[in-house]
């Protein structure tokens, strides 16, 4: 039996035991799942906060973890418990990938993986550095079942964990301490503006209509991962927020923004393009930031022009004549900005599979522009770092083939006594220097107050 054979068929016995529900009100199941994460050194907790509508039901806690793999341009990193970690080859975890979603029954079983930005594009300057996150492309966590919270009835359905077993840290692992960690924002206002007269420039030029671009932050820290978590969750609630472990690496995300669901063969996706910041003691204020969402011609035009991008994502892995918008540019409110928001919706297409489904809309349109291969190649030069997890993705696939991930905007990423975090905006032809460079400073605000750093 191989390694693979043998966490299937450790997935098989977990699944012999029932899912216990047990009454548990939200507060408790919060405290609970914040605390398995700092007790295991690769976990995954998939939160919802804010309203309970029916995007915000749920909320996910990895279980007994069984594997994880690490992934880089050339090749996987297999880690198992009490082993010493083995190279495969991409094609093994293809192969993997597609047995996992296939006739083969896996139980409960689920893959939490943590896509970075790069992951299916990572010819687009590899040499670039980023200030703490490793090599690896992409985290993949095999769990022998989902710890599912239902917001509404407040009812845990869960298995007893097992005392974690060791992984060890060895194989293509750079810690990032080697490094020198930068302090303070990148970019001043003057530097920013002047990247985007240059993305103007190309949108005149015809290279691209419109690009997402954004700037970083890096500080020390002395507050612990979690306690950061549950600051931000209580300063900026969303649907899609979670948190990432593995080891002393942490993704701590604030996101507001769907990437892609599948749920059978149905599909869709929620973009976000255009955004107000709330004035949540001035009610007139903040029915105006509102108003101009809806009202502002550069705000809609930009906000279909990424739209039509998503349809045409998913249309790539559609059945033909299914891709439709659901809802177009309707404002959702949080707790420091506006958001014009949309639902596109297909059915998947009978020859397409989960990993044809996650490249197609890899990375989000939203958070690189339109045409979105271009956008990037140009951001990487005047951003001059790997994004890492920011504007990348977190969620889970079931072995059922169903799946959710976010986009990871709002989003700071831990490791030892450092954070890091991005903010940006998508610019167009007649975007305003000062007005952009403000938006990366509201939409960052709830991540500065979880971190004590004034705003």
């Amino acid at each position: 039996m191989n390694v693979l054979d043998a966490c299937r068929a450790a997935c098989l016995r977990a699944a012999r035991e029932p899912l216990q529900p047990t009454q548990l009100p939200e507060a408790a199941f919060t405290a609970y799942a914040l605390q398995q994460v700092e007790q295991r050194a690769a976990a995954a907790f998939l939160d919802s906060a804010g309203p309970r509508h029916e995007r915000g039901r749920f909320s996910y806690l990895s279980g007994n973890t069984l594997a994880v793999f690490l992934q880089f341009a050339d090749h996987f990193y297999l880690y198992l418990p009490d082993e010493t970690p083995r190279q495969i080859t991409p094609g093994a975890f293809a192969d993997w990938l597609a047995a996992f979603h296939g006739k083969d029954d896996w139980g409960h079983a689920a893959l939490l993986p943590l896509i970075t930005y790069e992951a299916f594009n990572p010819d687009i300057r590899p040499d670039l550095p980023h200030p703490l996150w490793h090599e690896a492309q992409a985290v993949w966590l095999l769990c022998d079942h989902l710890q599912t919270y239902d917001r509404t009835t407040q009812t845990l359905s869960a298995q007893a964990l097992s005392p974690e077993k060791t992984f060890r840290i060895q194989g293509r692992f750079t810690a990032f301490h080697n490094n020198e960690v930068p302090t303070g924002w990148r970019e001043s206002e003057q530097r920013y503006g002047e990247k985007i007269k240059t993305v103007q420039h190309h949108i005149y030029e015809g290279n691209f209509y419109q690009a997402n671009l954004s700037q970083r932050f890096c500080r020390p820290t002395n507050q612990a991962p979690t306690e950061t978590y549950r600051l931000l969750r209580a300063r900026n609630p969303s649907p899609f927020m979670g948190i990432f472990r593995f080891f002393d690496y942490w993704v701590l995300s604030g996101s507001p923004e769907r990437l892609v669901e599948k749920r059978g063969n149905f599909i869709s996706a929620r973009p976000i393009a255009g955004t107000q910041p709330r004035y949540p003691h001035d009610p007139a204020a903040d029915q105006k930031a509102r108003d101009h969402l809806t009202s502002c011609a550069k705000e809609q035009a930009e906000h279909l022009m990424l739209v039509d991008l998503i349809r045409n994502d998913l249309g790539r892995v559609a059945r033909a004549g299914s891709v439709q918008v659901r809802e177009f540019a309707v404002i959702e409110t949080y707790s420091h900005v506006h958001h014009l928001v949309s639902q596109v919706e297909a059915n998947l297409a009978e020859t397409a599979d989960v990993w044809e489904l996650i490249a197609s809309v890899f990375p989000g349109g939203t958070i690189t522009g339109a045409p979105k291969i271009s956008c990037m190649q140009t951001l990487a030069e005047l951003e001059r770092e790997k994004r890492g997890p920011y504007t990348g993705a977190m969620g889970y696939i079931g072995g059922d083939g169903n799946l959710d991930l976010n986009i990871l905007i709002r989003t700071i990423i831990q490791v030892d006594r450092h954070i890091c975090f991005h903010a940006g905006g998508g610019i167009v032809a007649d975007s305003h220097q000062t007005a952009e460079y403000l938006e990366t400073r509201h939409k960052c605000a709830a991540l500065m107050e979880a971190l004590n750093i004034e705003v």
